[in-house]
């Protein structure tokens, strides 16, 4: 029996892939769903160089990825910045994928159009957000737009950009 043990201890070890290791890393206990191996070359960018630019096509994933990266960073007041249209489906989904993903219940949510409004000008301010996750990043590439301006203008340190 100690032959056999010996034997099975000298096999070699399956190790994870990437996608494997980030998915256990951020999955939910008993979650069932599992990243794609863009999402996961993603977040090891976002770990390990301090930001993320994640130009990924129409249903990669990319919201999983934004509402993930707070808590894998560990950010203390993680803001994400998409379109007005946009925040109420993305805090929607939030609620549906925390059955699958550790995704914080105290993420802040602001629309890029509300930025340029009176009742929003010290929003990011006193926020004071250490991660900015700007969904839909090519509304604030154009440093000429309005919400470019006062993107840039505003701009807050560990920005993650995705279009």
């Amino acid at each position: 029996m100690l032959a056999d043990l010996k034997r099975m201890l000298a096999l070699p070890q399956e190790r994870m892939t990437p996608t494997q290791e980030m998915t256990a890393l951020t999955k939910a206990k008993g979650g069932t769903m599992t990243l794609k191996p863009k999402q996961a070359e993603a977040l090891w960018q976002a770990l390990n160089e301090n930001g993320l630019y994640a130009p990924l096509s129409v249903g990669s994933g990319k919201t999983i990825l934004a509402l993930i990266l707070p808590t894998l960073i560990e950010a203390k007041t993680p803001l994400i910045l998409t379109r007005a249209a946009l925040i109420k489906q993305m805090m929607r989904d939030a609620e549906i994928l925390k059955a699958d993903w550790q995704i914080r219940s105290d993420l802040h949510f602001c629309a890029y159009e509300w930025l340029s409004m009176p009742k929003y000008v010290n929003y990011l301010s006193e926020l004071q957000p250490d991660m900015i996750v700007a969904d839909e990043a090519q509304r604030i590439a154009n440093t000429h737009s309005v919400h470019g301006k006062v993107a840039s203008a505003r701009a807050q340190r560990n920005w993650v950009l995705h279009p």
